[in-house]
């Protein structure tokens, strides 16, 4: 077992708990837990370099969508609905790459509209999202069409380097 170290608030100490004896003079390892760089910056005064734990929390994907393509009301009625919404409002980002849900909720919002829908108003990318899917969201959670995986690749790509800029 490792040695853990936690902050204890109210007493306005650091805690050290071993899960072994130790004899004097032996080195002792301790962990800080699985944690992001910005809560060990914070807790604990440094960063770990190639941290596993390490993460961007985005808040704005939705925003950036908006610039390539507007999205349609009623899907995003429905992302709400099904409990999806949330994954587009804030995405976590981590070295593996965008949530299951993030995905999920995107290749619904992106999805083609279904043949003999009102497809009027095309945005930008040349198709359209005016409609529902044929399908629920929660069909969404594997790769859709080439075209749709491809912009959703350009909507995250968008995102990620208007993050970066801003």
């Amino acid at each position: 077992m490792q040695t853990e170290v936690s902050y204890d608030y109210p007493r306005d100490a650091f805690l050290v708990a071993a899960g072994t004896v130790y004899s004097a003079g032996q080195q002792v390892f301790i962990s800080y837990g699985a944690q992001n760089n910005d809560s060990l910056m914070q807790m604990y005064g440094f960063a770990e370099q190639d941290n596993p734990y390490d993460v961007y929390v985005m808040t704005s994907l939705l925003k950036w969508l908006e610039q390539l393509q507007p999205a349609c009301q009623s899907r995003l009625d429905r992302l709400n609905k099904d409990g999806l919404l949330h994954a587009l409002q804030e995405v976590v980002i981590t070295r593996q790459g965008f949530g299951a849900q993030t995905l999920q909720a995107l290749r619904y919002l992106l999805l083609p509209a279904p043949a003999g829908s009102n497809g009027a108003a095309a945005g930008a990318g040349g198709s359209s999202n005016i409609g529902l899917p044929a399908v629920p969201p929660s069909s969404c959670d594997t790769a859709a069409d080439e075209g749709t995986e491809k912009k959703i690749a350009l909507v995250l790509v968008h995102a990620c380097q208007q993050e970066l800029s801003a």
